[in-house]
């Protein structure tokens, strides 16, 4: 350092590092020299952000594809090939068409009308949980079979849902179905959609209506339509029934009657201790 930059830093120091608190000249030179740990996080983050800038450049120009936790997704290569994928994460597919599936699907499947065995109609406000093939050759077939179109896979396990309920529901009536074979109703729903559709036959009941009960044989009950779900590889890991539509006029009749029982339910256990 020549005598005048000598000079010029001693002014320097005199004019902004003695005004800074700093101790000594020593103190005032070391708090000038760069930060490496700064300069390492700088460098660190530009990195950062251009790899992630890159990655998304990548995916948008449609060279690579996500696939995220609950989904996967199939892909076809210019040659025909298809391979699948089910790791979650950024992955590279160049050129090929790509479509992507959910591992499992929620359908609300709202007022399938059917009618029961004292011919009064109601609506079935369903939920489904259907999950997905798991194995790669299965979700290939059915990807296949589907004609690429995930809302077949819906449409398909609609009819599946109609076809159980219209089937289930001439072995009981609305009344019954309302009160202590609800749960039975829903059940062989359940289990017509995982086995396929029984076979019914013709009955009179106690009362002189007419039903129908499901035929067994040896203690299980024949099945004349196969599900499609076993076809295709789906699974239906749960069905409920979240409503049953009942006409206004009928409803208030439903009630009065309910009121009435409980009525006389309540004067007979009062007229009883009367009498004790």
């Amino acid at each position: 350092m020549s005598k005048r930059e000598m000079n010029d830093y001693g002014t320097i120091w005199e004019k902004k590092g003695a005004k800074t608190g700093f101790t000594s000249r020593a103190a005032y030179d070391e708090a000038q020299k760069p930060n490496m740990w700064l300069f390492f996080i700088v460098v660190l983050l530009i990195i950062g952000a251009g790899a992630v800038y890159l990655s998304m450049m990548f995916t948008a120009t449609g060279l690579f594809v996500g696939c995220g936790p609950d989904e996967f997704i199939i892909v076809q290569s210019i040659s025909g090939d298809m391979t699948v994928i089910d790791e979650v994460g950024v992955h590279f597919k160049g050129l090929s068409t790509y479509w992507i599936y959910p591992r499992k699907i929620t359908l609300t499947y709202g007022s399938v009308r059917a009618t029961f065995n004292d011919g009064k109609l109601r609506g079935i406000d369903t939920l489904s949980y259907v999950q997905l093939p798991t194995e790669d050759e299965k979700r290939k077939k059915l990807h296949i079979q589907m004609s690429a179109d995930y809302k077949n896979i819906e449409r398909l396990t609609e009819s599946v849902i109609v076809n159980a309920v219209k089937n289930t529901a001439p072995i009981m009536s609305t009344k019954e179905l309302q009160g202590h074979r609800k749960h039975e109703f829903c059940k062989t729903v359940n289990n017509q959609m995982i086995d396929g559709l029984y076979r019914m036959q013709s009955i009179k009941t106690e009362d002189g209506r007419y039903a129908t009960e499901i035929v067994m044989e040896n203690d299980k009950p024949i099945v004349t339509l196969p599900s499609p779900f076993d076809k295709y590889g789906l699974t239906l890991t749960q069905f409920s029934i979240t409503n049953i539509q009942i006409p206004d006029e009928e409803y208030k009749a439903i009630r009065m009657e309910r009121i009435a029982e409980i009525a006389e339910k309540r004067y007979e256990a009062a007229e009883k201790a009367l009498k004790e």
